[in-house]
């Protein structure tokens, strides 16, 4: 026996044949045998004799065998059934009806060879649609139960990761309390006034657009290809404002410098450096500023507050001006910038450049202004003698200014005039544009001195 399902769809007059997956072939061999048997009246609910018995799962597939036309039950071919189906425009929400049936092949004779075989038992029962319809429905439910299982889990777990998170939240504020350290300063009048002119020098550093840390310098002598540069210059830039060192709070405002590395912050009673993790102190009377200019050939941009004093070309010729051999041959600004070197009898030595020079130099005037009142570094105010009468100090000036230029006390004011032109040559800022910062310092201050020599001695006639 095969069991066969025919879907009939009324609005073609058609019908699909089914048979389970498998038992095509006993279906095709039962249709054989009806057709042999033509002259005997088949019933549709006769047994299968002589035929494998075909059993299925309840699960298994379907298979189409064959369309027949309604209501008179002829064979459609395949080619005609589709375009009835396709002609179909009305689309019903419920399934289309079925109809299950049996096809059996007749009985064979008694004298037949082959040889008799037990009857088979009949294949199990197949589910109906509403019965497929209704385990759909319920694995379907069982996917939501399993959705909101899986949810309910992830949000269990999830509560406890936010408790844990907010614990170790507590935990490192907490710890963090513990490991800063809180500063709290009483200043009288005098200490405010000083620790004020402290936030006034950095606060003129921070106004200016660009400061830089010049971290090397060197000479080069293919001058013709760096715009005429007789040395060059690596710097980084860095800045100045207020912060606080890393963990430690204090009642009063700090203001700081950042140069990269290193950093420090000024503190009432102390300047706290700090590079690489390790802090240092150093006292406001043990640092020195020294302010100058510079000609910077500025190639990235001229800052906003910056004063342009010359020009230049990205390849000079030997008169300064450009070299026609080169089409990309741009004009270049040169730039005054303001210079800072800061040291220290601990070995400190850090040099700056800044966009605007007057700021650097009002940096210097204030930190000049905390030198007087500052004590020694043993806490000792210092001591001044009472001041010389001002014949002796006059003649200590003159003798002085005249060892400076090198002449004696006779020495005509053209010998005054040729012993300073001699010296400037050698020590004029454009002389030494190419050695080290400190040789430069030292140049710097020693025509400070010949300056304030020569004017003394030009102002006696």
């Amino acid at each position: 026996m095969v069991t066969v399902r025919a879907i009939h769809y009324v609005a073609v007059n058609l019908k699909v044949v089914l048979v389970p997956n498998g038992c095509v072939a006993t279906y095709e061999n039962a249709i054989s045998a009806l057709r042999a048997n033509a002259d005997k009246k088949a019933s549709s609910k006769a047994r299968v004799v002589g035929l494998a018995p075909c059993s299925v799962a309840a699960n298994a597939g379907w298979t189409i065998v064959g369309y027949l036309d309604t209501p008179e039950d002829l064979p459609v071919s395949a080619v005609l059934a589709k375009d009835r189906l396709d002609g179909i425009t009305t689309r019903q929400t419920s399934p289309p009806k079925v109809e299950a049936e049996a096809v059996s092949a007749p009985k064979q004779k008694s004298g037949s060879r082959t040889s008799p075989q037990k009857e088979p038992q009949p294949p199990d029962t197949l589910p109906s649609p509403a019965e497929e319809w209704a385990a759909a429905e319920q694995v379907r439910r069982d996917l939501d139960a399993a959705d909101r299982s899986a949810l309910f889990w992830r949000l269990g777990l999830l509560f406890p990761a936010i408790g844990l998170f907010g614990a170790g939240i507590a935990v490192h504020k907490k710890n963090t309390e513990k490991r800063t350290t809180r500063l709290f300063y009483e200043l009288d009048d005098g200490q405010q006034q000083r620790f004020n002119i402290v936030q006034e020098a950095v606060g003129h550093l921070s106004q200016c657009h660009r400061l830089w840390r010049i971290h090397a310098e060197s000479e080069t002598s293919d001058w013709k290809r760096n715009a005429g540069a007789s040395s060059l210059v690596r710097r980084v830039p860095v800045s100045a404002g207020r912060s606080n060192p890393p963990r430690v709070e204090a009642n009063v405002p700090i203001s700081s410098l950042s140069l990269g590395s290193v950093h420090f912050f000024f503190l009432p009673d102390v300047i706290l450096y700090l590079e690489h993790g390790t802090f240092g102190g150093i006292a406001y009377d043990d640092l020195r500023v020294d302010p100058s200019s510079t000609r910077f050939i500025e190639s990235d941009g001229v800052p906003a507050d910056s004063t342009v004093v010359d020009r230049t070309w990205r390849y000079v010729n030997k008169h300064g001006g450009p070299d026609r051999r080169f089409n990309n041959n741009v004009e270049i600004p040169v730039v005054r910038y303001g210079v800072l070197v800061l040291t220290s009898s601990k070995g400190l030595n850090i040099h700056l450049n800044t966009s605007n020079a007057d700021r650097s130099q009002a940096f210097a005037k204030c930190w000049q202004a905390l030198q007087p009142g500052r004590s020694k570094s043993n806490g000792e105010r210092v001591r001044s003698d009472p001041p010389p009468p001002k014949t002796q100090v006059a003649s200590d000036a003159v003798s002085q200014a005249r060892k400076m230029l090198g002449v004696s006390a006779s020495a005509s004011r053209e010998e005054i005039i040729s012993a300073y032109r001699r010296l400037v040559q050698m020590y004029h800022p454009d002389k030494v544009a190419s050695l080290a910062p400190e040789f430069k310092l030292i140049a710097e201050q020693r025509m400070k001195e010949i300056n304030g020599a020569h004017e003394l001695l030009k102002g006696l006639g």
